[in-house]
């Protein structure tokens, strides 16, 4: 029997070892779990690689702004305009008008004001074409401190002689109502008749205008010219405008029938209607400057204008009277044609000091004849003569009356 169950166990030993092994077998079946290839999900997290979208950064794009580098090409076109640097050729001609100016020494101001006198009269008395070397000898000797300044806009041209305490009062009280004015805008001429003859109001006034011809002689046509009486100026400051244009002149006092005690005008139509007639003494020359304005066409603006007597304007007293003469009230009554250009020998010279033009000589179409000067009171009216122009009147009439 024993044989027999020898054989048992080796039956039973077999099978344990099969057992384990093919246990472990199945377990391959996990592969399965393969399911993680669900990873591809992540292929949508690609989708942030429309991070690209940054492509739009292309914004850069405005770089074109350098196309507005294309504006140094207008740089580039200016380039040309140096070529007109070529004009300050003109410049050395001037460089050598100071020249002669630089010639003459301190001690000998004097010699070239009498110069300049010698050369004024030449201009003056000869309507015939000088040689343009003594236009610009003139030019360059008369005050050629002034030429190197600014060209006023306006130059008051005051008539004066004998009137010391006038003339102070006058400075002073117009360096007031001028002061908001800027200084290079204007200047103040007192032309002052330094011979014993009759006063020449209209004279002086015409001389002032030579004056200021000789010193701005490109310029002097568009310079407003205020003839203003040493007597008579405003209260207050910026109470009058007296700028004016071309073809118009303002009338700030005086008669409505004359053009006296402050006129502003252009220099140029100055000129064009030979200016005042030079009439000795008080002869009516305001009233024949009213009369030739007219005549040429020229507007007066009186929207400004203050009658004789009037509160606003400061008029001394014995600025109401003047001299008269039968002489030149005949001329007047001819209505005679003389004036700027019936000037002549005259002789000048001019203190920058005191601003005064000092008037040593002068001929006008007639001479002074003094006995027939009388004195006449403005407040009585325009018209000294009055009557005998009313007699002359009816004469030609075939009427007298007495």
């Amino acid at each position: 029997m024993s044989d027999t169950s020898e054989n048992i166990t080796v039956e039973i030993s077999e099978p344990t070892v099969h057992d384990v092994f093919v246990e472990n077998e199945p377990e391959p079946e996990a592969e399965h779990v393969a399911e993680p290839e669900r990873e591809p999900e992540p292929e949508h997290v690609a989708e942030p690689e429309r991070e690209p979208e940054p492509e739009h950064v292309a914004e850069p794009e405005p770089e074109p702004e350098p196309e507005h580098v294309a504006e140094p090409e207008p740089v580039t076109e200016p380039e040309p305009e140096p070529e007109h640097v070529a004009e300050p050729e003109p410049e050395p001609e001037h460089v050598t008008e100071p020249e002669p100016v630089v010639e003459p020494e301190p001690d000998n101001e004097i010699t070239t004001e009498s110069k300049d006198q010698e050369l004024t009269v030449v201009t003056i008395q000869s309507n015939a074409p000088s040689s343009e070397s003594e236009l610009i000898e003139t030019n360059e000797v008369s005050v050629p401190d002034l030429q190197l300044k600014p060209v006023p806009k306006y130059i008051f041209i005051v008539p004066y002689r004998d009137r010391e305490q006038q003339l102070a009062f006058f400075k002073k009280h117009m360096s007031f109502v001028l002061e908001d004015i800027k200084p290079d805008d204007y200047k103040i001429f007192y032309i002052h008749q330094c011979d014993q003859r009759s006063f020449n109001r209209g004279a002086m006034k015409n001389i002032g205008f030579l004056y200021v011809k000789d010193i701005y002689p490109n310029d002097y046509q568009n310079i407003t010219l205020v003839f203003n009486d040493i007597d008579t100026m405003p209260y207050t400051k910026n109470f009058f405008n007296y700028e004016t244009t071309p073809g118009n002149v303002k009338h700030f006092y005086g008669f409505r029938y004359s053009l006296g005690g402050i006129v502003s005008i252009k220099a140029g139509d100055f000129e064009r209607i030979n200016g005042y007639p030079n009439f000795w003494a008080w002869g009516y020359e305001d009233n024949l400057l009213q009369k030739r304005v007219l005549n040429k066409g020229i507007f007066i603006d009186r929207s400004q204008y203050y009658p004789l007597m009037d509160k606003n304007i400061f008029q001394m007293k014995d600025g109401l009277e003047r001299l008269v003469n039968r002489t030149e009230f005949d001329k007047y009554l001819g209505l005679t044609l003389e004036g700027i250009s019936d000037i002549k020998g005259l002789d000048y010279n001019y203190d920058d000091e005191t601003g005064i033009v000092n008037v040593t000589k002068f001929i006008t179409g007639t001479e002074d004849v003094e006995n027939q000067s009388t004195r006449y009171d403005l407040t009585k009216g325009n018209r000294p003569f009055g009557l005998v122009l009313q007699q002359r009147r009816t004469r030609g009439m075939g009427m007298m009356f007495r």
